[in-house]
C-alpha cells in the first residue's frame, strides 16, 4: 500500500510539474481573452438604443394649405472660415445672408405684421457669440416688380452637426450654417434657397482639407411638443406645429496627400523597422527583442497624437484606429515570436545551436514574408469592415 501511494504521488507531481510549467501560459493568454472581451463588451455597450424620437424633419414641399404662406428666398455669401474646432465640435464664418419676398395683398397676414430679416434666426450659432448688421434698416424693393428685399452682415461662432469620422483620415465634414424662424409656423412661412447667387468666397479655406460645394437641405422642423399651451379637451388630435428651416452645409474632404505624410508615413515606418527587426541575427538578441518593444511605445504615442484632433469620447472605431490595432497585434506576435526564439537559442547547446539558428531564421523569413501580404491586403479588408 505504501508503495502504490509513493506511485500515486510521484504521478500526481508529475503531472502538478507538467501543468505548473505551462501555467504562465495559460494565465497569459487568459488575461488577453479577458482584455478582448471588455473591448468588445464596452462597445456593445455604448450602443444606442433605439427609441422614440422627440423631433422630425420632413422635406420642404409646397402643397396643399402651403400655398398661401409667404415664400421667402434665401441666400448666402461665406466670406470668411476660421477657428475650426474639429474637436469641440465649432467654427466660425462672417458673411451676408439676404431674403426676398413678394409684396403683401391686402389680405395677407404680414401686411400687418411686419416682415423683415429679423425674422431670420441662425439656429445653430452660439448665444452671445455673433455680431449683426442690418444693411438696410428696412426692407427695400427689389429690381423685381412686387418684391422686397432685405439683408444682413454676419460674424459668428457655429456648432457643427455631428460629424461621422469611421472614415478618418479620409472622412468628409460639413459645415452648417442653419437658417430658421420660431416665430412663424409653416403655414405663415417657407423658405426656399437662392441656389443662383449663393455661394463661398474664393478666400474661404480650410487647411488640411479639400473643398467640394457649398449645398443645402430645405426641411420642416417639427419638436413632438405643444410648448406649455393648453388646449381644450376636444382638440385631443392637435399636432405639434413645423417651422421652416434652410440648413446651408460647405462641404470639405480631407486632403490625401497630407493625412500619408503625417498618419500613414509613420506608420509605415514603424512596420518597416518591424520587419527589420525580424532578419536581424539572434546574436544581437537585445536589439531583437527591444526595437519590437519600442514600436510598441511608438504606435501608442502616434495614436494619441492624431486622437487629439477628433472629438473625445467617440462611441465608434475609426479606419486609423482599425489600422492601429492591426499593427498592434502585428508588433505583438513579432514581439512573442522573437522572445522565445532568443530564449530558445540561448537555453540550446552550441553544438545545436547553428542547426537551431538557422531553422528559426528560415522561420522568422517566412513570418516576415507573412506579415508584407497582412499589411498590404490587412488595409483593404479593414476599409469594408
Amino acid at each position: 500500500m505504501d508503495r502504490k501511494g509513493l506511485r500515486l504521488l510521484d504521478q500526481f507531481r508529475g503531472l502538478w510539474g507538467i501543468l505548473s510549467a505551462g501555467t504562465h501560459r495559460v494565465l497569459l493568454i487568459t488575461l488577453i481573452g479577458f482584455f478582448v472581451a471588455a473591448v468588445l463588451i464596452s462597445f456593445r455597450l455604448d450602443l444606442k438604443i433605439s427609441g422614440s424620437s422627440n423631433e422630425s424633419y420632413l422635406p420642404a414641399e409646397l402643397r396643399g394649405d402651403l400655398s398661401d404662406s409667404v415664400v421667402v428666398k434665401t441666400g448666402i455669401f461665406v466670406n470668411r472660415l476660421h477657428d475650426v474646432s474639429i474637436s469641440s465640435g465649432t467654427f466660425s464664418a462672417n458673411g451676408w445672408i439676404w431674403m426676398a419676398w413678394d409684396k403683401p395683398g391686402k389680405d395677407d397676414w404680414h401686411k400687418t405684421r411686419k416682415l423683415d430679416i429679423g425674422s431670420i434666426d441662425l439656429i445653430n450659432e452660439i448665444p452671445g457669440r455673433g455680431q449683426f448688421e442690418r444693411l438696410d434698416p428696412e426692407p427695400s424693393e427689389s429690381d423685381v416688380e412686387g418684391r422686397l428685399y432685405h439683408s444682413i452682415r454676419f460674424s459668428s461662432v457655429f456648432l457643427m452637426e455631428a460629424q461621422d469620422f469611421r472614415r478618418f483620415p479620409f472622412e468628409k465634414i460639413r459645415l452648417p450654417i442653419e437658417v430658421g424662424t420660431d416665430d412663424h409656423p409653416t403655414y405663415r412661412m417657407i423658405y426656399i434657397p437662392d441656389e443662383k447667387d449663393s455661394m463661398i468666397s474664393d478666400r474661404v479655406n480650410l487647411p488640411g482639407y479639400r473643398y467640394e460645394g457649398l449645398k443645402h437641405k430645405n426641411l420642416f422642423y417639427i419638436a413632438n411638443t405643444l410648448w406649455g399651451h393648453e388646449y381644450p379637451a376636444s382638440e385631443t388630435s392637435r399636432q405639434p406645429l413645423s417651422y421652416p428651416q434652410l440648413e446651408w452645409e460647405m462641404h470639405f474632404r480631407r486632403s490625401t496627400s497630407s493625412s500619408f505624410v503625417r498618419l500613414f508615413l509613420p506608420l509605415g515606418a514603424a512596420m518597416a523597422a518591424l520587419l527589420f527587426s525580424l532578419i536581424a541575427h539572434f546574436k544581437v538578441s537585445v536589439q531583437k527583442i527591444s526595437i519590437p518593444a519600442s514600436i510598441l511605445l511608438v504606435l501608442a504615442v502616434l495614436q494619441d497624437r492624431w486622437h487629439r484632433v477628433l472629438p473625445p469620447g467617440l462611441p465608434y472605431l475609426t479606419y486609423m484606429d482599425k489600422l492601429f490595432i492591426f499593427a498592434y497585434v502585428v508588433t505583438v506576435i513579432v514581439f512573442a515570436h522573437s522572445v522565445f526564439c532568443v530564449n530558445l537559442y540561448h537555453s540550446s547547446s552550441g553544438e545545436s545551436q547553428a542547426l537551431l539558428c538557422a531553422k528559426m531564421r528560415h522561420q522568422q523569413r517566412r513570418l516576415a514574408s507573412g506579415i508584407c501580404c497582412a499589411l498590404l491586403i490587412g488595409p483593404i479588408i479593414l476599409w469594408f469592415v
